[in-house]
């Protein structure tokens, strides 16, 4: 223990997988981790990292399970703020696999945890993240707009890239579907160039992958990849829904039936 902090022992399985996680060796950090976590147990930091090695090679479930534990041990700890991170992030995750009802009890989670701490903090930014989802989903786009310029501000007042990257790429998201299509594109485009910048400055390792991917992949849709046709496109839960979205645009392209009209473009981007 050090400052209430268990340190985990650095072990060649544990020093590898950090090691490939910095490399983005996905697979080779994901089963260091996991046999560095078999032999003892990993402190909240590493679960997180092996949290992300699962999300990234598409394991959203056994990633629930590993942030469940992060979320745990920073609540024992006393890190409240970074316990509701982890929180949020299941409830996200969770949200857009369809398991709705245990994502809203991981959100309210993060909600009451967060009222034990009155000064604002980046998690606060976070925490309105899923409102934008919600408000997307009850076709209250302008809402959703607002509510990701909140979230994007409060990124900008505490310097975090991440949560500034992935709140302006989701106020853009929301514009462009709204119909405001010039105003949504520019803060695509901001977004995606606020983690460039990110990449310059920090190093590589600071900046979670997983966050980095959301905001470039959901930009592809407007690059002319209409599969990717929704705000769920930018997290791996979404694939099932995009591959349906492909297979539907493969036969009505082979039947003869697909529209590239700019009305149907237009629809489908509401989709």
């Amino acid at each position: 223990m050090q400052d209430g902090v268990r340190m985990t022992t650095l072990t060649p399985d544990l020093e590898r997988a950090r090691a490939a996680y910095a490399e983005r060796s996905w697979i080779e950090a994901y089963e260091a981790f996991a046999r560095a976590d078999k032999a003892e147990p990993l402190a909240a930091e590493d679960l997180e990292l092996r949290a992300t090695t699962a999300r990234m090679l598409a394991r959203d479930d056994e990633a629930v399970e590993i942030l469940e534990r992060a979320h745990h041990a920073y609540l024992e700890r006393g890190d409240t703020p970074r316990a509701a991170y982890c929180a949020g992030w299941i409830g996200m995750t969770l949200f857009y696999s369809g398991a709705v009802g245990p994502a809203g009890g991981w959100l309210a989670r993060v909600d009451r945890l967060l009222e034990a701490v009155p000064e604002e903090s980046v998690v606060h930014g976070y925490a309105l993240l899923p409102g934008v989802f919600r408000q997307e989903a009850s076709g209250d786009l302008e809402g959703a707009v607002a509510t990701a310029a909140k979230a994007a501000a409060i990124g900008k007042r505490h310097g975090d890239p991440e949560l500034m990257g992935l709140a302006i790429h989701a106020q853009g998201h929301m514009l462009v579907r709204a119909g405001r299509v010039p105003e949504g594109l520019a803060l695509l485009d901001e977004a995606m160039a606020l983690l460039d910048e990110a990449m310059v400055t920090v190093t590589t390792a600071e900046l979670s992958p997983f966050v980095v991917g959301i905001v470039y992949c959901g930009g592809l849709y407007f690059a002319g990849l209409p599969f990717l046709h929704s705000f769920a496109s930018m997290l791996v839960a979404g694939a099932g829904k995009d591959a349906e979205q492909i297979a539907r645009h493969i036969a009505k392209e082979r039947a003869g039936q697909l529209d590239t009209s700019p009305d149907e473009i237009e629809l489908a981007t509401a989709s």
